[in-house]
């Protein structure tokens, strides 16, 4: 919409992954469109095997989850990788 709230198109999917290489693949391949992040999709603008389609459309944040069996197994290096994780994205 013009004042920037979000509208739900409707109809159906060929295709849903859950793997943004997998849907950069397949927007590559001509199979539609993708909502990737830059990083992953930056080469293929580059080269011109992409087009954006919305520029400018602030999908909001996304948020990254961390699973774990149990905190009372969890290894040290996990919980090392976990606290990057964070210090690497907050903000």
């Amino acid at each position: 919409e013009a004042d920037g709230t979000w509208v739900k198109a409707y109809g159906r999917s060929r295709l849903r992954l859950d793997s943004g290489e997998a849907l950069r693949d397949a927007a590559v391949s001509g199979l539609g469109i993708a909502l990737l992040p830059d990083f992953v999709v930056a080469e293929d603008l580059a080269a011109g095997r992409l087009v954006p389609v919305l520029p400018n459309l602030d999908a909001g944040d996304v948020e990254i989850l961390a699973m774990y069996p149990s905190k009372r197994f969890l290894e040290p290096r996990v919980r090392r990788f976990i606290d990057l994780m964070v210090d690497e994205l907050a903000g």
